[in-house]
């Protein structure tokens, strides 16, 4: 992945990928955005990824029911910057046309 290209990976497999040239089509603060998103969501799923290898661990329930309170958090947080990116590019003309359909659904749902 270059500086100016978004990738969407699905079981560490890289999907498919917006090249300069469409996000060229944002500003460069658009652009910025969505790198801190992005950005915010690699780092957040490194943390998931440590705490869920501790999950049910403990044979205290609640060190495991703080520790299911964490990854709830994480999650959260990265369905956050995911949906942020998606609606910032959609307004921005460049929606991420995907197999993420069925997710934005579920998502916006109440």
């Amino acid at each position: 992945m270059t500086p100016d290209t978004i990738s969407v990976r699905e079981n560490g497999q890289e999907q498919f990928t917006k090249t300069a040239a469409e996000l060229d089509k944002l500003d460069p603060q658009s652009r910025a955005l969505t790198k801190t998103f992005e950005a915010s969501m690699e780092h957040r799923f490194e943390i998931w990824q440590k705490v869920y290898a501790q999950r049910d661990a403990s044979s205290d329930a609640m060190v495991n029911a703080n520790l299911d309170q964490q990854l709830r958090e994480l999650a959260t947080g990265m369905c956050c910057d995911l949906g942020s990116t998606f609606r910032h590019l959609d307004l921005n003309g460049a929606r991420l046309e995907d197999h993420y359909d069925q997710a934005r659904f579920i998502r916006d749902e109440p």
